[in-house]
């Protein structure tokens, strides 16, 4: 029974020997397999060094160049024309009631009166073009031209002793000049009188020292007594779909609403003070 155990005993020791031989067999294996790969990476990971050239030919005496074959300098190949581009095409229609809060900002906490906008476009988001009008315009971008903002407002008074015509209307006259400014087509305007620039301060009878009316005397760039006809009435009719149009004087016709949903009364004429700008006034 003795000797039974001792053999058994030696068994379990030789075969404990030749496990941990095997481990140690696996582990240097591993090893080695990963040092090869680690290698091999690293080989991969090394640029691409060419080889050294040899060194160029000691070329004696001196060499001189002739300015009249000197190379001229490369012309860059001219960008070949924009292709014709659809206009901007907006998410909303800023003419709807609901939506002419986009083209003026509030300028007190009651929302009674609001700035009109310079750029009425930018809050109205732009509609997706097609990716190759997208492409054709951000290479025109990228060759220095300029972005369409849309329409263009600007507020400079033609007497440099008057105040800003940058000044808040009523909530609903803002919204009115905005919105008759978007629908009417033209490119830009300039607006030279908000809440001044007509009788006393104070006085009651103008509807500028009241907040509800606009003086417009330049139209896509020209000075309306100039201006293209065409434009002007396109603006003026703008502001006679205006429900809260009140006074609508210009070069091409003089016409009052006198109350909202009354129908216009034409005046005979044009008076000499409104032939080279817009009036036009709110009812509220």
């Amino acid at each position: 029974m003795k000797l039974f155990n001792n053999a058994a005993a030696w068994l379990q020791t030789q075969g404990e020997a030749a496990s941990s031989a095997i481990d140690d067999a696996a582990r240097q294996a591993r090893a080695r397999r990963d040092a090869a790969v680690a290698r091999l990476r690293a080989e991969l990971a090394l640029p691409n060094v060419p080889r050294k050239a040899a060194a160029p030919p000691q070329l004696r005496g001196v060499i001189r160049e002739d300015p009249a074959v000197r190379p001229r300098a490369a012309t860059p190949a001219p960008r070949p024309a924009a292709s014709a581009r659809t206009p901007y095409s907006y998410l909303v229609d800023p003419t709807k009631p609901e939506n002419q809060g986009l083209l003026t900002t509030y300028a007190n906490g009651d929302r009674s009166r609001s700035y009109i906008n310079p750029y009425p476009s930018s809050n109205l988001g732009v509609q997706p073009w097609s990716d190759a009008e997208l492409i054709d315009r951000m290479n025109g971008f990228a060759a220095g031209e300029k972005p369409d903002v849309g329409r263009r407002i600007t507020f400079v008074n033609d007497d440099p002793n008057r105040p800003s015509p940058y000044q808040p209307l009523t909530t609903p006259t803002a919204r009115m000049a905005a919105s008759a400014i978007w629908d009417s087509g033209v490119d830009s305007v300039n607006i030279n009188s908000t809440t001044g620039g007509h009788g006393a301060p104070g006085q009651r009878g103008s509807r500028h020292n009241q907040a509800r009316a606009v003086d417009i005397n330049r139209v896509n760039g020209a000075p309306v007594l100039n201006a293209d006809p065409g434009p002007i009435g396109a603006l003026q009719d703008a502001f006679g779909r205006q429900a809260n149009i009140r006074e609508n004087f210009g070069p091409g016709y003089q016409q009052k609403t006198p109350r909202p949903g009354a129908p216009a009364v034409s005046w005979p004429g044009v008076a000499a003070g409104h032939r080279n700008h817009l009036h036009a006034s709110g009812q509220k």
